[in-house]
């Protein structure tokens, strides 16, 4: 287990070679846990198989509501992740193009 606020998780998991996971934002309980920036601190963890990572999440994660919605009701599109300079145009079209696809 470990904190993820930016990054703390994923990134040493990528270098590794294991799987990293961050979740979201109080999904799991932060009680105990040293707090960075409370209001970006997530909980994470490692693991060496998807499977392992699964059952971790099993054990940690809430059970899903079953009154929720099983698709949104509205889609919302970030305008910035598309004009920041740093995307490429190649990028940008495949991003649109996945969006439009989703019905």
């Amino acid at each position: 287990l470990g904190s993820d606020t930016g990054g703390s998780v994923r990134v040493p998991a990528s270098y590794c070679g294991v799987y990293g996971i961050r979740t979201s934002h109080d999904y799991v309980s932060k009680k105990g846990m040293l707090a960075l920036a409370p209001s970006f601190d997530t909980v994470g963890w490692f693991a060496r198989s998807i499977d392992v990572l699964q059952r971790v999440g099993d054990v940690l994660l809430p059970e899903p509501d079953s009154n929720a919605p099983t698709t949104p009701s509205r889609y919302f599109l970030v305008e910035d992740a598309l004009t920041e300079k740093r995307t490429s145009p190649h990028a940008q079209c495949a991003a649109v193009a996945a969006l439009s696809a989703i019905n």
